[in-house]
């Protein structure tokens, strides 16, 4: 007896879906090891060369929280990357980690997702370090407050103006609050 045409047809259409299922698995994977890699480019770039050209894809600092296992690097205020959507953000009203008195200002994501950067400064407390590398130099920060506000699309942040400091600002998922946590720069050198 001869199979009929039906088993061949539904054979083909099974690996067809089988290879669509394969494709689906391993596209984000891929995408996301050559994210990996790429990144990994960036920072070697900007480590080994002190690499901070506004006008390339290149990294103009890293930010580093060893206690959430975060590094990830930052992008000129004016490149198409700057975005809360893409990366962690320096907000325009900030200062650079150079300037005496200043206030780095970062925003990102917390929640679900892949751009939710900030998921994990919930897990901060006060005197955890934080550092920031900008050009050739590794800016040390102490976590000094940590306070929530209401999420109205106006921050007032309230820290110590006799000192640079970074800010940090996300929202606190799944709540209508923003996280703000405020570091005072305790130190600063050189890096190799």
């Amino acid at each position: 007896m001869r199979k009929k045409p039906y088993h061949k047809l539904c054979f083909f259409f099974g690996l067809f879906a089988c290879g669509i299922g394969m494709l689906c698995w391993c596209y984000p994977v891929c995408k996301k090891q050559k994210e990996i890699q790429i990144e990994q480019q960036r920072f070697d770039q900007f480590f080994q060369k002190n690499a901070y050209a506004e006008k390339e894809d290149l990294y103009i600092a890293v930010i580093e929280i060893p206690k959430i296992h975060l590094k990830k690097g930052l992008f000129p205020i004016h490149h198409p990357q700057n975005q809360v959507n893409r990366n962690i953000t320096i907000l325009k009203e900030s200062d650079m980690p150079d300037q005496q008195k200043g206030n780095f200002i970062l925003a990102a994501h917390s929640g679900i997702g892949e751009v939710a950067y900030f998921n994990h400064l919930t897990q901060l407390t006060l005197g955890d370090s934080i550092f920031i590398y900008y050009h050739g130099i590794q800016y040390i920060y102490q976590v000094s407050q940590i306070y929530d506000v209401e999420k109205t699309g106006y921050i007032s942040i309230d820290r110590d103006i006799q000192y640079p400091t970074l800010t940090m600002i996300t929202c606190k998922y799944p709540t209508n609050k923003q996280l703000i946590v405020i570091a005072k720069q305790i130190d600063s050198k050189p890096y190799t």
